[in-house]
């Protein structure tokens, strides 16, 4: 079973902790916010939409960037104020050839706090870092420990940096990880898995998820994610709640048990039944009432289904 981190193991709503300029006389700490939130004013991502609303709670007159383009998993580049501006990742400022190395020390450091980086890039500059903290939902770490008592191996796969999902993964209970995964790679994460014959079941909520929850076996959406997620699951979670997704594995399973127990049901009455009609031993009207027998018996075995509830509901 494969987690999606960000709105599926956490809160999805990270908070803007720190705001660093390396250049206070030309960009003050606010300034740096304003420019980040202008430009992430059109984004949809947890991350951007965390940026504007700190501007806002600062009371800061968000403007609007002249151009936009979102890169799914990475960041943004916008022009405000007729600056080239970038907000993303280290990953994101690599491929736009940005130097990092002067300020790799402090990226390093904010990471280790296992904290999120955004980092502000003006006209190919570093200028900033916005420091974003987001936190597990608090029905997280018991899903997953009731998930691995059904022997599922548990993978989180993340495009956020490796100390910042290390930390989650920690306080999750989750082992293995996968971190810095671009969007379009998690397929590619999932059918290295499904080669070596394994089922993946894969479990998210964002618009990112989607190629990956229809490249599963089982795509499981949470019911508070984008629509096209919810379009892409095989399952979708009525709740924003992790603890269903164990629910939907004991529903499963004990489904799978009741349509055994009724074949099995029916294969009594037609063993002990079939034989002795041959000899021409059963009136035709005891046949009538043993088949309606059958049916009915397996009629109420499932009816009581009604009655049964998943174990982590009845905890909770």
């Amino acid at each position: 079973m494969i987690f999606d981190k960000t709105g599926t193991l956490t809160m999805g709503k990270p908070i803007v902790t720190k705001i660093i300029s390396f250049f206070p006389k030309s960009y003050s700490e606010k300034q740096i916010l304003e420019i980040a939130a202008t430009a992430e004013i059109q984004s949809e991502h947890p991350l951007g939409l965390s940026i504007v609303q700190k501007a806002k709670d600062t009371g800061i007159l968000i403007g609007k960037p002249s151009s936009f383009i979102s890169f799914p998993g990475q960041g943004v580049k916008a022009i405000v104020n007729d600056d080239d501006v970038i907000i993303g990742s280290p990953k994101m400022c690599s491929k736009e050839e940005v130097d990092l190395s002067e300020i790799q020390h402090v990226i390093d450091s904010v990471q280790n706090e296992g904290k999120t980086t955004s980092i502000v890039i003006i006209n190919k500059k570093p200028m900033g870092i916005l420091a974003l903290s987001d936190i597990p939902k608090p029905s997280a770490k018991i899903a997953i420990k009731q998930i691995q008592k059904h022997n599922i191996e548990i993978i989180m796969l993340t495009g956020d940096n490796e100390q910042t999902a290390q930390a989650i993964a920690k306080e999750v209970g989750i082992k293995k990880l996968i971190a810095n995964v671009l969007p379009s790679d998690k397929v590619e994460q999932i059918a290295k898995i499904q080669r070596e014959g394994k089922t993946v079941i894969m479990v998210g909520d964002g618009i990112n998820d989607a190629p990956a929850l229809t490249k599963a076996d089982v795509g499981i959406a949470m019911g508070s994610g984008t629509d096209i997620a919810v379009d892409s699951g095989g399952i979708v979670l009525l709740r924003n709640n992790i603890s269903d997704v164990v629910s939907a594995i004991e529903i499963s399973k004990k489904t799978v048990a009741k349509i055994k127990q009724n074949l099995a049901y029916s294969f009594v009455y037609n063993i002990a039944l079939i034989p002795v009609a041959a000899f021409g031993l059963l009136h035709p009207a005891l046949s009538g009432i043993a088949m309606a027998a059958s049916s009915v018996s397996v009629t109420c075995s499932s009816l009581s289904l009604k009655r049964w509830k998943p174990l982590i509901s009845k905890k909770s």
